[in-house]
């Protein structure tokens, strides 16, 4: 159904944001890891600058927590729902995952479903603008990141020992504001606003999984029960018609899932985790 990059990992906030955003609030902290290929990287940082621009927030703060001495509460309901999952003979679809992962702890867990339609490409904004790096130090050394709708094309970097920079994303901007004999004259945004188009969608059609994984996962159809029987062969079925449209009209290609990044139809959750779940 998706991937697991940062497009899955934008989308999901975004979809926080919509059933949270009746809340009211304004300024939003975000807690991540250092993971750079869905957390810590350029497109987090555009996705929160789109919010900005939108004016859904006056400011959005990203921590990144310091690896070996600080984790996130969410990580113990993880722990629980991954012992609750091992401890699962046979899960027969993506149902009973979650069911799993709703009782995994005593306060039970709020599972949103995620559907192909949900997620939308997030790393086209990089089009948008003009991709510069801190000159203090390296992006990755990055402790938390800073976002003001007061500065719509800046973030604000800070590292561990202290330093930080705001670094200008403007497209086609170049240098500080130019001074002049009395003041510093300042720089009206040129660029169009990150929502001056709308997102598209991150999948025009369905996933593709590797005939040799769908041939594998066939080989323990003998294993599930009925609904799980039932639920493989929907899912066949679907990817092995969609193949054969796809080779007919000679489309354009879509992603195909290896052996070893595959996720199955309907897997894929976002799964709201507060203090208070993981107790």
């Amino acid at each position: 159904m998706a991937m697991k990059g940062s497009n899955e990992i934008n989308s999901c906030l975004l979809k926080w944001i919509e059933l949270n955003k009746s809340d009211g609030f304004k300024d939003l902290v975000i807690f991540a890891d250092n993971c750079a290929g869905q957390n810590k990287n350029i497109y987090v940082i555009l996705n929160c600058l789109r919010l900005l621009h939108l004016g859904d927030f006056d400011s959005i703060k990203i921590e990144f927590m310091v690896a070996g001495h600080s984790y996130m509460p969410c990580d113990r309901a993880f722990g629980s729902i991954e012992n609750k999952i091992r401890k699962q003979s046979t899960i027969n679809n993506p149902d009973e995952y979650a069911t799993l992962i709703q009782t995994a702890t005593a306060g039970g867990i709020n599972v949103v479903r995620m559907a192909q339609e949900d997620f939308f490409d997030v790393k086209a904004l990089k089009s948008l603008i003009t991709l510069r790096r801190p000159k203090k130090f390296l992006f990755t050394e990055g402790r938390t990141f800073t976002l003001v709708k007061t500065k719509p094309w800046h973030y604000h970097i800070k590292n561990n020992k202290g330093s930080s920079e705001y670094v200008d994303l403007e497209k086609g901007r170049k240098g500080p504001p130019a001074k002049t004999k009395n003041k510093v004259k300042r720089h009206e945004p040129t660029a169009p606003l990150l929502t001056s188009d709308p997102l598209v969608r991150a999948y025009a059609n369905e996933i593709k999984i590797d005939e040799s994984k769908l041939e594998h996962l066939l080989q323990l159809r003998e294993f599930l029960h009925l609904p799980g029987k039932e639920w493989l062969d929907r899912l066949v079925v679907s990817q092995r018609t969609a193949v054969a449209v796809t080779e007919q009209a000679d489309s354009e290609e879509t992603p195909v899932l290896d052996n070893d990044n595959a996720q199955d139809e309907d897997l894929l959750f976002y799964v709201d985790v507060t203090p208070s779940d993981s107790t």
